[in-house]
Order: structure tokens, then sequence, then C-alpha cells
């Protein structure tokens, strides 16, 4: 991501275009990205302009059956643990500048990620990913039932 523009940076190359003509200013220049709240662990890194992110190196994961369930497991480090990021939805996503229609579910009603993949509420702030909260080393999520 980080050959993207951030919406400052589109502004400032679209100005310095100095054409009268706006459709090559804006087919031209990167759409801008809006990234915040991620955990990174590996060799992943950071959008160069994020302004809030955490590395979780150190996390684990692993996935095992047993009488139909899948459990996926966690081990947490406290880094990951003690961050919080907000909650996604259509009014905080806005409009893509092409389109121009927000964002929405499949069945067309407004993108909420405010509950977690199961089910749990996160409220306005929530631990990154697909979980809600995690604590500090194992965390176990049946993630299917057979």
């Amino acid at each position: 991501y980080n050959k993207y523009t951030t919406q400052d940076e589109r502004i400032e190359r679209i100005r310095a275009q100095g054409t009268r003509e706006d459709l090559p200013k804006f087919v031209q220049t990167p759409q801008p990205v809006y990234i915040s709240g991620n955990a990174y662990a590996g060799y992943s890194s950071p959008f160069r302009a994020e302004d809030s992110f955490v590395r979780a190196d150190g996390i684990t994961a692993s996935v095992s059956e047993a009488d139909g369930e899948w459990v996926l497991t966690l081990t947490v480090p406290e880094s990951l643990a003690g961050f919080s990021c907000e909650s996604v939805d259509s009014c905080k996503l806005g409009a893509p500048s092409i389109a121009e229609y927000a964002y929405e579910d499949s069945d067309g009603s407004p993108v909420d990620l405010s509950r977690d993949m199961l089910g749990e509420e996160r409220g306005n702030r929530g631990a990154p990913g697909a979980f809600a909260r995690l604590s500090v080393g194992v965390n176990k999520f049946t993630v299917w039932h057979i």
C-alpha cells in the first residue's frame, strides 16, 4: 500500500498537475487509502502513513478438529492483547470517490463490524481482526461446528 496516497497527498498531487481539465487529474492520480488500527507480525509492515497500529510479533495460530468442532487457537503477545482499534461501519468508511455510493453488505444493509465473527459485541472499540477481545496467552475460538 505504500505506493498509494493519503487523501491530503492525493489533493496535493492533483493541484500540482496544473491542468484545468478534471478528468485526467483524477484518472491519473491513485485513489487514497485509509489504513488504521491493524496488527502486523513477521515480515509485514504498516502503511507508511498509518497512525495507529501494533506489532504482534510472537503470535502463533493453529487449527484443530475434535468431535465436529473446529477450534482456532491463538497465542497472543501482550502488545496485541493491550491494543484496540475503532469499529468500522458504512458511516466511517464513507463513499468511494469513483462510485459515490456507500459501502453495504450483500443484502443492501449498511456495513457494521461492531460485532466480531462469532457475534460478540465489539462496541466502538475492539481488537483488530476477527475477534472482539484477545487476552495475553492462549485464546481458543470455536470457529466451525459440523
